[in-house]
């Protein structure tokens, strides 16, 4: 299935965005690369406004086609070392 990301409210959206509602730009990313060999971006994502949840913070692992989101982090992950964030998935 693909996504018209022209759409007005879509506009700007990164594709592989938590529910394709616009994210709060991340201060800290992370890329990091499993024992798989898979590449992973990893960031800090407040849900917008419009969502269920206003202002939930998650730490998302993004691989491009898979996301992992985590709801409960410890604020210190963009100190942690590799292994210990990826841990954390």
């Amino acid at each position: 299935m693909s996504v018209d990301l022209s759409h007005p409210l879509l506009a700007g959206v990164p594709a592989t965005s938590p529910d394709l509602v616009g994210p709060q730009p991340a201060s800290v990313v992370r890329e990091l690369r499993d024992d798989d060999g898979t590449w992973w971006q990893v960031y800090e994502w407040i849900a917008p406004e419009q969502s269920p949840f206003p202002g939930e913070r998650s730490l998302v692992f993004d691989a491009g086609l898979v996301l992992r989101r985590l709801k409960a982090f410890p604020a210190s992950w963009p100190t942690l070392a590799d292994g210990e964030l990826l841990a954390l998935m």
